[in-house]
């Protein structure tokens, strides 16, 4: 795999590899992993919940215009709003919530 000069501290340069140039990490970047647009969340009694029939009213505290947070495996990667797109709902990315580590 050819790689771009890099140079040392030295000041010669050495081969660095290209950003993804190892095939694992290729195909790492092809996996398909699932993502939640979450509309809110509540907590309810077991009671409450078994109450529950077609044509009940779930309130959750979060509002109209707030964002929703879009889930990868349970983490918070961004923050999007929701916009009609055509007879779907699409979602509009305002944030993402990515951190070096």
């Amino acid at each position: 795999m050819a790689g771009r000069e890099a140079p040392t501290p030295g000041g010669s340069t050495s081969s660095a590899p290209e950003p993804y140039d190892d095939l694992a990490v290729k195909h790492l970047l092809e996996v398909k992993v699932p993502v939640q647009a979450i509309l809110g969340t509540l907590q309810l009694r077991l009671r409450d919940f078994s109450a529950l029939k077609v044509g009940s009213v779930l309130r959750t505290r979060k509002a109209l215009s707030d964002p929703l947070d879009l889930r990868v495996n349970s983490t918070i990667l961004a923050s999007a709003e929701v916009f009609p797109n055509g007879n779907k709902l699409g979602l509009r990315l305002l944030e993402l919530h990515l951190q070096d580590d």
